[in-house]
């Protein structure tokens, strides 16, 4: 048996696994709404990432995206992206919206209502961020930078 076989096979993995990485970050690029035009949020401080369904009743892109924006100022966020997916959040969305707060280094994930997680904030999602919505801040494990809030700022 030979150590040094496995090292090949290892390095097409490692290959294959950052090809894949780069692939799945693209897509993501390529589906989310540009959000940085007009911010007046230090762009070098805590990111935030915008989360909206469109399988949620009544939902509307831009009204969704002005309340993601609102809610990121008002708590001290840039906000470089709004993640969108067509269906009910799933493993796979779950899945695509962590690696985008890992991409985006985002210390929150922004969403316009609780509907938009499928009714309840996934637990796994608060292993990596915060989770900010209209009257509720749960606070998460933020591996990335956050933002203080503002004194005498509250949801309502």
């Amino acid at each position: 048996m030979n150590v040094n076989d496995g090292g090949t096979d290892r390095g097409n993995l490692y290959s294959e696994g950052l090809a894949d990485l780069e692939r799945i970050a693209k897509w993501l690029r390529a589906e989310s709404i540009d959000t940085t035009a007009g911010s007046t949020v230090n762009t070098e401080t805590a990111r935030a990432l915008g989360f909206r369904c469109e399988a949620v009743a009544d939902t509307d892109v831009a009204r969704d995206a002005e309340l993601i924006q609102a809610l990121a100022n008002r708590h001290g966020y840039a906000l470089p992206h709004i993640l969108t997916v067509e269906s009910r959040i799933d493993s796979g969305a779950l899945l695509a919206l962590i690696e985008r707060v890992h991409v985006t280094r985002a210390g929150a994930v922004i969403v316009p209502g609780m509907p938009h997680l499928g009714g309840a904030v996934p637990a796994v999602l608060t292993q990596v961020c915060s989770v900010i919505m209209p009257g509720h801040v749960v606070l998460g494990r933020s591996l990335y930078p956050t933002a203080a809030q503002p004194s005498g700022v509250h949801d309502r």
